[in-house]
């Protein structure tokens, strides 16, 4: 609950005017709701019963013009709540986005990939939901509820036992309710983190599926975790249905008793007409203002879940980017890794195990090996992606964890498995890496990454659009694109993790040979499942199940390292 509050109140104090601006719409419509069954009592029993024609239509106009108002203000009020609630929500989802940038690797791991994408999106809807119901309902419902009384008893003192069995009665069964709801809200909110997990697995893995013909096992796996979600929400709607028909019997009981007892006290000479009338207008807006309190309480569990889940990520400790410019020097530098070792939360050993390898500045070293072996966690600790649980690495001999992340970055370009596109033009991809680069920077750079002929071959050339992740390219097309970015950029540092596993033998060899020409002086690390992609590397660490279990030259390892001969003569490849 202390999460949702806190939430509440940023977005509250964020917006103060549109608040006050609510506020006074909200408490004007509860005023003119107020008057209405007052002003009903005065033209039945000072107009109709007494034959005032003139009374009837003072009043009668008084009624249209307070109906009037009270329109007006309401759709003011509505409108101000929708605004602020959905201001709120994209600045919610904007801060948990670029607190979910920062996370490193191992934070993103312990909370879930599928896990975040929920909580940015439907927990943040969820805050948005509760947001515009508690601010509809937080000024309406306690003000009518106080004034209704008020006036009801100004009005027929003597209904006061009904009114006050019928709160009593409606507030103990919302209650046993509203209990019944809370575990249930943090199930599903657990169940959609589930299922969208398994969607995002079969989505990514729908050519793996086909081609080992697995349609079948997974459709019945998302049958199984969609059976339990809807499970699940059935039970949660079972109850949270139950709310209002509550409120309506409650209701309902609670009229018939007033009239009948109204009907023996009019009958006695004790109350007028006007009065019963006025009595039942005040006893619905007692129960409407209580019925709208069971709206937030219907919301209130599932709210708490998101909130609490959203905390979650606010709360957690990022790394401070720093400043990219701090520091004197973008020379090449001397990478060391010493003794690191990173783990990931569930897993049943380190990623990266007492890892020591030195890349000397200027040089280029590769790392091989197979899946899970470790390359990529090593790739990510220059970066500062992810930090080590233990050893240390060097960057020119400073320990890399007492460097700002901004300026590491700054000085470094990184190309990953994925081969990352986004959406726009092959121009607005290449400026990813360096924003104001000229188009003839741009070509020289496809020229590197051996792009630029089919980049030549698009007649929109530079301003050829870019599908969503780079689809309406091949594999070593986005590859190379990705490649080219890096170039742009000139970093001292290039991190390239498996960057030539789309490309055939021989352009590989063409982006290597021109990516030592063009940048001679750079510190470049490659991680790579093909010797080929690593074997003319000035030093080559070999790696398995994370650790380091050989270190040398292709010359070297060849003759050393069985590990090594055996994975060349399995590519076939020779000492050519």
């Amino acid at each position: 609950m202390r999460a949702l509050v806190g939430l509440v109140g940023t977005a509250l104090r964020a917006s103060p005017w549109v608040v006050a601006g609510f506020v006074v719409f909200q408490l004007a419509s509860v005023f003119t709701s107020l008057a209405q069954p007052a002003l009903n009592a005065a033209i039945i029993d000072d107009g109709i019963l007494r034959g005032d024609v003139g009374t009837i239509k003072v009043v009668g106009l008084l009624m249209v013009a307070v109906a009037v108002v009270n329109l007006a203000v309401s759709l003011g009020a509505t409108y101000l709540a929708s605004h602020l609630s959905a201001s709120s929500a994209r600045d919610l989802r904007g801060r948990v986005n670029s607190r979910i940038g920062m996370f490193t690797d191992q934070q993103v791991a312990r909370l879930g990939l599928s896990s975040l994408l929920t909580r940015s999106t439907g927990d943040v809807g969820q805050i948005q939901g509760f947001l515009f119901i508690f601010l509809t309902v937080v000024v309406t419902a306690p003000l009518m509820l106080f004034g209704a009384l008020v006036l009801s008893l100004s009005q027929a003192w003597q209904m006061a036992p009904v009114i006050f069995v019928a709160g009593l009665v409606l507030v103990a069964l919302v209650g046993v309710l509203v209990r019944r709801i809370v575990p249930w809200a943090a199930r599903l909110q657990r169940r959609l983190d589930t299922i969208n997990r398994v969607l995002r697995e079969q989505l990514r893995g729908i050519p793996v599926i086909r081609t080992f013909r697995q349609e079948a096992r997974e459709r019945a796996r998302f049958a199984v975790e969609n059976d339990e979600l809807t499970d699940v929400a059935l039970r949660l709607g079972r109850t949270q249905v139950l709310l209002l028909p509550t409120v309506t019997v409650v209701s309902n009981l609670a009229g018939v008793a007033v009239a009948a007892l109204g009907a023996i006290f009019v009958d006695r000479g004790q109350m007028q007409i006007g009065q019963i009338a006025a009595a039942v207008g005040y006893l619905g807006q007692i129960l409407l203002a209580v019925s709208l309190l069971t709206v937030i309480a219907g919301v209130i569990p599932r709210a708490v879940t998101s909130a609490d889940r959203i905390a979650e990520v606010l709360v957690t400790e990022v790394l401070d980017s720093g400043d990219a410019e701090a520091g004197v020097t973008s020379s090449a530098p001397a990478v060391v890794f010493d003794a690191v070792s990173v783990g990931f939360p569930g897993a049943d050993a380190p990623a990266v195990d007492a890892i020591s390898l030195t890349c000397a500045a200027g040089t280029v070293t590769g790392l091989l090996g197979g899946t899970g072996s470790g390359k990529s966690t090593l790739l990510s600790l220059p970066l500062r992606f992810a930090d080590p649980d233990s050893g240390v690495v060097r960057w020119d001999g400073t320990d890399v964890t007492g460097l700002a992340p901004a300026w590491v970055r700054a000085r470094t370009a990184f190309v990953g498995q994925g081969a990352t596109l986004v959406t726009g033009t092959i121009a607005d991809n290449l400026r990813i890496g360096r924003p104001d680069a000229t188009d003839e920077q741009l070509w020289k750079a496809l020229e590197v990454a051996a792009a630029r002929d089919f980049v030549e071959a698009r007649p929109e050339g530079l301003d050829a659009r870019v599908a969503q992740e780079g689809r309406n390219f091949s594999g070593g097309q986005r590859q190379r694109l990705a490649l080219a970015r890096a170039v742009l950029r000139r970093p001292a540092l290039y991190v390239l993790d498996d960057p030539f596993s789309a490309l055939d033998v021989d352009t590989e060899r063409e982006v290597i040979a021109n990516l030592r020409r063009a940048h001679p002086e750079a510190t470049v690390l490659i991680a790579a499942q093909r010797v080929s992609s690593v074997r003319h590397a000035d030093a080559i660490g070999v790696l398995e199940d994370g650790r380091l279990v050989a270190v040398g030259t292709d010359e070297t390892l060849r003759t050393d390292s069985e590990i090594y001969r055996e994975i060349a003569y399995a590519q076939a490849v020779t000492d050519a």
